[in-house]
């Protein structure tokens, strides 16, 4: 059997105490296809996202979670859905948006649109592959935004 795993390359690291996170910064995303017979790895696709995405000079770069249906393959990384045809890895779709922080799940629906987890904001969204938003949800309940987060800042 063969399994797609995904992740990242991790930095090397510079010391970690309580409240040093550097041994969360990841220097690269990686997609790796895992043959569990021969126990052969195979690293098919490395990726970094562009720095006009990022909210830093080292961020954490990382597929976050993947998604295979119909040939087609969703990946996340904390700011970005990359959509790529599978096996090929072709680009079909990419969508950042300012409100993305930490992207940690995404999957179509069956309507044509995409589900996307946003947990550094709390909230379930539904975007179509252009990425324009069509559903806000918090997670927790009530406003789309809740008491914690503002579009006004946090949509920058």
């Amino acid at each position: 059997m063969k399994m797609l795993l995904t992740g990242g390359q991790q930095r090397r690291r510079r010391g970690v105490s309580a409240g040093n996170r550097s041994w969360y910064k990841y220097r690269e995303a990686r997609l790796l296809r895992v043959d569990t017979k021969t126990e052969d790895i195979e690293v098919l696709l490395t990726y970094e996202s562009p720095a006009e995405v990022t909210a830093d000079e080292e961020p954490a770069v990382l597929f976050k979670q993947g998604y295979l249906a119909n040939d087609v393959l969703y990946l996340s990384t904390q700011t970005e859905i990359l959509i790529l045809a599978y096996p090929s890895l072709e680009r079909l779709g990419y969508i950042s948006l300012p409100s993305f922080h930490d992207v940690h799940h995404v999957r179509p629906t069956g309507t044509g649109t995409l589900l996307a987890v946003n947990t550094g904001l709390d909230q379930l969204l539904e975007l179509t592959t252009d990425g324009d938003v069509v559903n806000r949800w918090h997670v927790l309940g009530g406003e789309p935004w809740g008491d914690r987060y503002s579009p006004d800042v946090d949509y920058r």
